[in-house]
Parts: structure tokens; C-alpha cells; sequence
């Protein structure tokens, strides 16, 4: 595993792992299938995790995997709060503790929150936060997580045929995933994927 640096000097694995779409059946999460793809990426360096409020069950299965096996303190999680939800101040500290309540995480002085998330593939270099988000942000000595990378899936099995062929005749023998990613590595705002 390769690894860039958070602004404390904190290794983060340049690739991380996104809980969204951890596998279902019947609209509940398999955690025996979960476990095993969780524990897998740790064992191979994977030390950042992705999650958030409103994937249904990924922050409560995620906080249960890591209790079980004893590992919460080998990596970091991003979570996101739902401000869509928030109707009042008090709010928040309540979805922030059901959040902290799902992970089983204690947060100790930790309020020097000290990296950014953003949205970012080579579809959307110029949407959102895109290229200038980036640039901006690594300007300032802000790393940057990239989420979507390859768009929930979609550059990897969406592609227009075209763009199937130029793979698959080009020189270099990689996969439309592989390409996706390295795009993003050879980024050095990039920090972690």
C-alpha cells in the first residue's frame, strides 16, 4: 500500500475504502460478507473508511466490525452529517452523537478537523468542487479524500463504446477502473482515493 501524509504528519492510505454499497439481501446488509471485505482492506493497508448518516446501516455495520475485531485504533473514518435533516442547532449534536453512537467511536480533543472531501473523477473535473476545489484546497495544506471515483461504478461499466475500444487497443493493458484511479494517484493534491 502506498501512502501519502495528513497535515499532522498522520499516514493515510492512498487508496480508501467507501462503505456506501456494502452488499445486501433483503434490504440488510451481509455482515459476514461485509467483515470479510472490511478486514481484507485493513490487512492490506487500507487505514481510511467512508461512510455517512443516511447510507442505510454502513455506519452502525462498520462500528460493529471494527469492535468485534479490535482494530478501530489502525484506521480513520470520514463520516457526513445530514444537514438536509438538521432543522436546529440542537439537532446537529444529536444526529453527531447517534453518529458516534453507530461507529463506536470515542473522539477525544477532536475538533482539528483537518481535510477535505470532495466529489472528483475525470468525468467530474469540472464539477462540484472539481479541479479548482483541489488546487484550492492543497494550496492552502488541506488534503484532499476523494469520494466517487469512479462514479459510484458507472466509468468502469457505463462506458460509451468508443471509449470501451480506445481501452482495449491502446498499448498499455489496463482496465477502465485501473485508468480511473491512476488518473486520480498521478494527482499530487490527491491524498487519498
Amino acid at each position: 500500500m502506498q501512502y501519502r501524509k495528513l497535515r499532522n504528519g498522520k499516514p493515510i492510505s492512498l487508496l480508501g475504502y467507501g462503505c456506501m454499497r456494502f452488499t445486501k439481501s433483503n434490504g440488510r446488509i451481509i455482515m459476514e460478507k461485509a467483515e470479510r471485505e472490511v478486514m481484507q482492506a485493513i490487512r492490506c493497508g487500507v487505514n481510511y473508511f467512508d461512510t455517512a448518516y443516511v447510507y442505510p446501516g454502513n455506519e452502525e455495520a462498520l462500528g460493529k466490525i471494527l469492535e468485534k475485531n479490535g482494530c478501530r485504533e489502525k484506521i480513520m473514518i470520514a463520516t457526513k452529517l445530514p444537514y438536509y435533516l438538521v432543522k436546529s442547532p440542537a439537532a446537529i449534536d444529536g444526529f453527531f452523537r447517534e453518529e458516534l453512537s453507530r461507529l463506536r467511536i470515542e473522539l477525544i480533543d477532536a475538533y482539528d478537523w483537518d481535510f477535505c472531501q470532495i466529489q472528483y473523477n475525470y468525468l467530474d473535473e469540472h464539477t462540484q468542487a472539481g479541479r479548482r476545489g483541489l488546487q484550492y484546497a492543497a494550496k492552502k495544506g488541506i488534503p484532499v479524500i476523494i469520494m466517487e471515483p469512479l462514479r459510484g461504478g458507472r466509468l468502469v461499466t457505463n462506458l460509451p463504446a468508443d471509449a470501451k475500444k480506445a481501452i482495449e487497443t491502446y498499448p498499455v493493458k489496463r482496465s477502465s477502473a485501473e485508468w480511473g484511479l491512476r488518473w486520480l494517484w498521478e494527482q499530487p493534491e490527491v491524498t487519498c482515493v
